[in-house]
């Protein structure tokens, strides 16, 4: 079923959400569409934050080249390493598996 849109709000609110402005959790349809194609969820949140690698480290408490191994799956990230990035990112930690 296809559910009409009624009003301009609920057009204006359409529109934020696909491009994720006004809500700093939602991430823009083109981000999401690269996390299905199997793209690292933590690098793409950590772009859409607009963080560099070694920031987003710092700022989570791991290691630069551990997070590196993370972004291009080398390896899963342990659940704590993964609870930090999300808390650094400011997401839940089920975004980011």
């Amino acid at each position: 079923m296809i559910r009409r849109l009624d009003d301009d709000s609920d057009r204006a609110a359409l529109r934020r959400s696909l491009s994720g402005a006004g809500d700093s959790e939602a991430l823009p349809a083109t981000l999401y569409r690269r996390i299905r194609k199997g793209e690292s969820a933590v690098r793409v949140w950590r772009e859409h934050r607009g963080l560099g690698l070694n920031a987003l480290a710092r700022a989570a408490g791991v290691s630069a080249p551990y997070l590196s191994e993370i972004e291009n799956g080398a390896k899963p990230g342990s659940a704590t390493a993964l609870k930090k990035l999300a808390r650094a990112l400011e997401v839940e930690m089920d975004e980011l598996v």
